[in-house]
């Protein structure tokens, strides 16, 4: 691989890099027709709560919601396992680390935790998130 240098350099694994930790979609047996987008669609209004408080803290709730109910979906699936990798990362940003899969030539990117379903609003003439 060559830098923005055009310097060949070596990309090892090393112990400081994160590991990934994903689990697919559930297996087409398992989901049939659903997606993620159908199944969080038909759970709606299925929560049994009201989430109380103002626009942001109901927004939270619902994330959290919507994580939680496709987390149960993907390990209702007996089908898949959990794969784990060491990449080095390639980048990083307020929303995402990039990492690069030299071997398989392909670019990950991944959400942050905790800022899935971030949003931003203006206040006091700010963009705030």
């Amino acid at each position: 691989m060559s830098n923005g240098d055009h310097e060949t350099r070596e990309r090892s694994e090393s112990a400081s890099d994160p590991i990934i930790r994903w689990r697919p979609w559930p297996c087409e047996s398992c989901r049939g027709e659903t997606t993620p987008i159908s199944h969080l669609d038909r759970s709606f209004g299925s929560s049994g709560e009201d989430p109380k408080g103002g626009r942001n803290e109901q927004i939270d709730w619902r994330k959290d919601w919507e994580a939680d109910l496709l987390g149960k979906w993907v390990r209702g699936c007996r089908h898949t396992d959990w794969h784990e990798v060491s990449l080095p990362v390639l980048a990083t940003g307020s929303e995402h680390l990039v990492f690069f899969d030299e071997p398989g030539g392909e670019v990950i990117k991944v959400t942050h935790a905790g800022i899935y379903g971030d949003y931003y609003e203006i206040v006091t003439v700010r963009m705030t998130q």
